[in-house]
């Protein structure tokens, strides 16, 4: 009798096996055409051609810099761009992102013979302790507030006999106690020197108290500053919102993607002072603070002149930006115009003289390109690259759009066909199990 009954029940197993991987072929079939995406220049929608203005003699490195249309309708980040020579191959290029750099190594130095000349300045010498140094930089501490002076700075290894290195530095400080505000500058830069003792004058005119010195450092600066890129942007929106003492303006730079980190306020108005904060929109719908807030001014006066017009923010790529000027009980700032900046990028490839080249782009599907280039351009000389300069966008003349994915294209199909599988399997079960009971023995009396 109990050969009779375990033979189906062994059944059962392998047929839910059968329907588990019947399943996943189904899965795996279905999700092909994501899963092994290509990547073509025919699955590219834009194209602009690179041309030199020079030609080449040589295959050497050349740079091109993307522009407002590339960043607008490239993916994300930019991954999709392709360097692409005569049409059919393609050329390995690495990104440079245009950010300075600043190295500052300060220097052992002693002040000594600090005294001033009523009227006329305040003095001392600063001793560097041994000559051979690279240094071309003094910054001067001092607790005195609301000043603005000239400054001259002399060099020599003697002590006795003094070149001059720098004349008609500015120095100044401006504070204010309400808001509780200070923007100061007490760093004077000067041509590369190596000698021993620094002579510093601090002018001072008639009726100017001399400044309280507490001592100074010497640094050795190699700084140099971001190259960055202008953009059109255009103030399309101002408001006033008279409850919360504050105007709004609001700049849009044309397209999504470009990436921006500076803004300059243009104005012909002086003796205020501001704070300010940064939203950024995608669609000048939903906003979104990005951590910058600042203080605008300019000033105009007998004892200071001096102005601060720009706000730096964490680089965004969103389109439109929405300054905040705080007027507290002032009238509205006078804005006439914002200038919007961001740090440069260019693409570095190897051109050959004779050949073509073209910047696809606009495939959102495209995976971040890796090429060997990476690897050995910091041994390369990337200074004085011959530059290429982008043609006007054009859609790629060879674009196939794909089709979408079966899934997409039929985004219910799956739900019904596992909805339908379970029920099919329900049944089998429930005939199943039905011809089981009839083959198990009866119960024992």
């Amino acid at each position: 009798m109990s050969s009779c009954w375990i033979r189906p029940i062994g059944v059962i197993p392998q047929f839910l096996a059968s329907i588990i991987l019947l399943l996943a072929v189904l899965f795996v079939a279905l999700s092909m055409g994501v899963a092994l995406a290509d990547f073509r220049i025919q699955d590219w929608r834009y194209v602009k051609s690179i041309q030199f203005s020079e030609g080449l003699a040589e295959e050497k490195l050349a740079e091109v810099a993307p522009d407002i249309e590339v960043f607008g309708e490239s993916a994300s980040g930019l991954v999709d761009l392709r360097i692409v020579e005569n049409g059919e191959s393609e050329v390995p290029f690495q990104m440079l992102i245009e950010t300075g750099t600043s190295q500052r190594g300060r220097i052992q130095a002693n002040i000594r013979d600090q005294g001033f000349v009523p009227g006329e300045y305040t003095g001392f010498v600063v001793d560097l302790d041994k000559a051979g140094a690279l240094h071309n930089e003094i910054e001067i501490f001092t607790a005195s507030q609301n000043f603005q002076r000239i400054v001259q700075i002399e060099g020599g290894n003697d002590g006795e006999i003094w070149t001059v290195l720098q004349k008609g530095a500015r120095i100044f400080d401006f504070t204010l106690k309400d808001p509780n505000f200070t923007t100061k500058n007490t760093r004077i830069s000067y041509p590369e020197s190596t000698v021993r003792y620094l002579r510093v004058r601090i002018l001072n005119e008639a009726g100017e108290k001399p400044l309280d010195i507490s001592g100074t450092s010497v640094f050795s600066v190699v700084d140099e500053p971001d190259n960055e890129t202008v953009y059109a942007a255009a103030i399309v929106k101002r408001s006033e919102d008279s409850e919360r003492r504050v105007n709004l303006l609001t700049v849009d730079l044309g397209v999504n993607g470009a990436p921006s980190s500076r803004l300059v306020v243009e104005t012909a108005q002086v003796n205020f002072y501001r704070r300010v904060s940064l939203e950024a929109s995608a669609d000048a719908q939903i906003w979104r603070s990005i951590g910058a807030t600042g203080e605008l001014f300019s000033y105009e006066t007998a004892k200071f002149v001096g102005s601060q017009l720009t706000v730096t923010y964490p680089e965004t790529t969103l389109r439109y930006l929405r300054m905040t000027v705080y007027n507290e009980d002032n009238p509205p700032l006078d804005i006439d115009g914002l200038k919007i900046h961001g740090v440069s990028r260019k693409l570095l490839f190897p051109a050959r003289p004779g050949a073509s080249y073209e910047l696809y782009y606009g495939n959102s599907e495209a995976r971040t390109p890796s090429y060997d280039l990476k690897r050995f351009l910091p041994y390369l000389e990337t200074e004085g690259l011959t530059r290429g300069l982008l043609g006007p966008q054009t859609n790629n003349p060879g674009i196939t759009i794909p089709k979408k994915p079966f899934t997409e294209r039929l985004p219910w199909l799956i739900p019904v066909v596992v909805a339908l599988t379970a029920v099919a399997v329900g049944f089998l079960l429930f005939g199943v199990l039905r011809q089981v009971k009839n083959l198990l023995p009866p119960p024992a009396e």
